[in-house]
């Protein structure tokens, strides 16, 4: 489950950083366009950039989505994948397996030998 999240994390956020990449250096006019922020406050101090320099886009767009943010969906996903174990554990219908050992039976008969 954990490799499949990582992954799916890396890809969602990778693709999210490329847009972010391609926003700023088309100057796309969207929210993902980091082309013309200048100034951002972060723990009390001024961080200055130079507008449309590649600086803005590797500290507040890629790097951000592939450390922070892939961490954040890794987390979210496990939790929600935790949650819903619980439930469904906690629910009381013994014919209802989270993994079923088998696979279900399609009906056809094997011959015995």
């Amino acid at each position: 489950m954990l490799g499949g999240l990582t992954a799916y994390a890396l890809a969602s956020r990778g693709a999210v950083a490329l847009l972010m990449v391609v926003a700023s250096a088309w100057r796309l006019g969207s929210h993902y366009d980091l082309s013309r922020v200048s100034d951002v406050w972060f723990w009390g101090d001024v961080h200055r950039f130079v507008p449309g320099s590649f600086k803005p886009i590797l500290y507040l767009g890629v790097l951000p989505q592939l450390t922070f943010w892939v961490c954040y969906t890794v987390v979210t996903g496990l939790m929600g994948a935790g949650l819903a174990a619980a439930v469904l554990s906690a629910r009381p219908n013994p014919g209802m397996r989270l993994m079923s050992p088998e696979p279900p039976n399609s009906g056809a008969r094997r011959a015995e030998t």
